[in-house]
């Protein structure tokens, strides 16, 4: 794992041309550029909370705090391990010509997403300021939040990157996995609206114990359990020493299979 983590710093310019290649792609012949950044998730934040505390009567106080402070997360998340399907093959040209250690593909993946989620933060912290949001002093906890998942979700973008190479499949898999997740993850109601029977089986969900180390410290105004970050850790260090080994065992039949 150690030697991984050399060999990714040793390549660092690499990846830092990678990323922000990433992102000049994305948005390019875009009028508004990386303002998208800022206006999608305002956009969707707004609209599921019109939905749920209007339509669906949650008595939740401060709603859209509570949908930012899940969806925030959860959107980073996704969109990391979604990319992760094809941050290997879409890099055929560079696997079959140059030498380059094939773990920046990924990595560099899970680092645009989460500069586009810190777009999309600063955005929406300064509209909820705007809305009377009282942050407390816990949010001091959020960088350690964001280390816990970024960390979380390139261990699972190595293990997917590798699985979409044999099996294209996986691509499709992914999505739909990901589109029930995001309802099984207490994201858009509170876990207290589940019939205790069934909210048990939301808390066996990873994913949940996750999106909580942002929804403590933001909606709650409380710092997340020890307990939580403790189960957090041992998932996110279980899932990147599998996703290491997997991908160094494999990466030497990518390119027979690109």
């Amino acid at each position: 794992m150690f030697e991984s983590f050399r060999e990714i710093y040793k390549f660092r310019d690499v990846i830092y041309n990678f990323v922000s290649q990433e992102l000049k792609v994305k948005y390019k012949g875009s009028f508004l550029g990386f303002f998208w950044s800022l206006l999608n998730p305002l956009l969707t934040m707004t609209v599921t909370s019109i939905v749920f505390a209007s339509i669906m009567k949650f008595q939740l106080k401060d709603f859209i705090v509570f949908v930012f402070s899940a969806m925030l997360p959860w959107g980073f998340i996704a969109a990391s391990i979604d990319g992760a399907a094809n941050s290997i093959i879409s890099a055929e040209g560079y696997i079959k010509k140059v030498y380059l250690p094939k773990m920046v593909f990924p990595i560099s993946n899970v680092l645009s997403n989460f500069i586009n989620t810190m777009f999309s933060m600063i955005s929406l912290i300064i509209i909820l300021l705007f809305i009377g949001y009282d942050p407390k002093v816990t949010v001091f906890f959020l960088p350690i939040s964001f280390l816990i998942i970024i960390l979380m979700s390139f261990g699972f973008s190595l293990i997917l990157s590798t699985l979409t190479v044999f099996f294209r499949d996986m691509r499709y898999i992914i999505g739909v996995v990901l589109s029930t997740l995001f309802y099984l993850t207490a994201i858009i109601y509170p876990i207290e609206a589940v019939p205790k029977p069934y909210s048990y089986l939301i808390k066996f969900n990873p994913f949940y114990h996750f999106i909580m180390l942002f929804r403590d410290p933001l909606y709650y105004g409380k710092m997340p359990s020890l307990s939580n970050v403790l189960i957090c850790l041992i998932i996110t260090f279980a899932v990147l020493f599998l996703g290491i080994v997997i991908f160094r065992k494999n990466e030497k039949k990518f390119v027979y299979k690109l």
